[in-house]
């Protein structure tokens, strides 16, 4: 059974997303539902394999470096 949901994107990702749905004669219900099977899919086996949970680690460092330097950016001007 299907169920209708609503989301927001930039207009510029529908247009990308129309075009290829175009390219491959599907609809763009069709292909956004492929996408995110394929997406789905992808994210179980990095799961899998621990690349999420680095991931997650690589972003919290990412945010807790440039935290720092806007910090210390203010204190140097």
């Amino acid at each position: 059974m299907k169920t209708k949901i609503a989301i927001t994107i930039e207009s510029e990702v529908l247009e990308k997303v129309d075009e290829i749905a175009n390219e491959f004669e599907l609809s763009r219900s069709q292909l956004i539902e492929n996408l995110l099977s394929i997406g789905l899919a992808d994210a179980r086996v990095l799961k899998v394999v621990g690349l999420v949970d680095l991931a997650k680690l690589v972003m919290r460092v990412n945010e807790k470096l440039y935290k720092g330097l806007s910090n210390l950016k203010k204190n140097t001007e």
